[in-house]
């Protein structure tokens, strides 16, 4: 567990909610207990939990599963506005 510890883990990840996001980097997001409620956030904010994929360990939290899913989403987020984009990705053809 050496090195920086996240807190804030994105449900959902930052660069797939910029893509629904209007003009000032913000989305529309519904509360998750009360469905009813809907509220307008930054992108940053957005589906945000404290230590969601964290696990608790004796000597604190251990976040080692959201620092790869980081450095996948880093990776996809590439390939994926690529695609968008009509380009071809970055993967190897099969």
């Amino acid at each position: 567990m050496a090195g920086k510890i996240t807190k804030r883990h994105h449900i959902v990840a930052e660069f797939y909610l910029r893509r629904f996001a209007n003009d000032v980097g913000q989305v529309t997001t519904v509360h998750t207990d009360k469905l009813d409620h809907r509220y307008t956030t930054s992108v940053s904010n957005a589906g945000v939990e404290g230590y969601f994929y964290g696990i608790a360990t004796e000597e604190g939290w251990d976040t080692t599963i959201d620092d790869a899913l980081s450095k996948l989403e880093a990776e996809a987020a590439i390939d994926i506005e690529k695609l968008a984009n009509g380009r071809s990705s970055t993967l190897p053809a099969w």
